[in-house]
């Protein structure tokens, strides 16, 4: 006699699986138990892949919050490089320009100190009573104009 499973006349049933037995005993249970497996695997599969497009989408936004800072730091960087170049002018005409200032003040300076002492010198004429004095440092006294 031959076995039901396969056919084979050196075979019985028992040599075959579980699995293999319940399969030919009732293939409609078999084929629905592995529907239904199929189909929680599909169930989970597709909620597994709900929470990587939902991740996906925190990525993207996390990109694009990364892209922004990146931007933003980009135009830092640039306003940061304008501004020492800025500096650098401001230092160059600083350099260049004040000097001369302060030379000028100091000419200033010493011209006024200069006007001081005639005034000095007028006034002590003036209380000395001498006119002829008081005339010759009237005459060689500083004009005050920067000459």
């Amino acid at each position: 006699m031959s076995c039901k499973i396969c056919g084979r006349n050196s075979c019985t049933e028992s040599f075959h699986s579980l699995e293999e037995q319940e399969k030919h005993e009732n293939p409609e249970a078999y084929y629905e138990d592995i529907i239904s497996k199929l189909e929680t695997d599909k169930e989970a599969l597709e909620s597994e892949n709900e929470k990587l497009k939902k991740r996906v989408k925190e990525l993207e936004a996390e990109l694009k919050d990364r892209t922004k800072i990146r931007e933003i730091t980009e135009k830092l960087r640039q306003q940061w490089d304008d501004y020492q170049a800025l500096q650098a002018k401001v230092e160059d005409y600083e350099n260049r320009v004040i000097p001369s200032w302060k030379r000028e003040e100091k000419l200033w300076e010493a011209e006024n100190e200069k006007l001081r002492l005639t005034i000095d010198q007028l006034k002590i004429c003036l209380e000395l009573g001498d006119d002829q004095k008081f005339y010759e440092i009237l005459t060689q006294a500083p004009t005050g104009g920067g000459e």
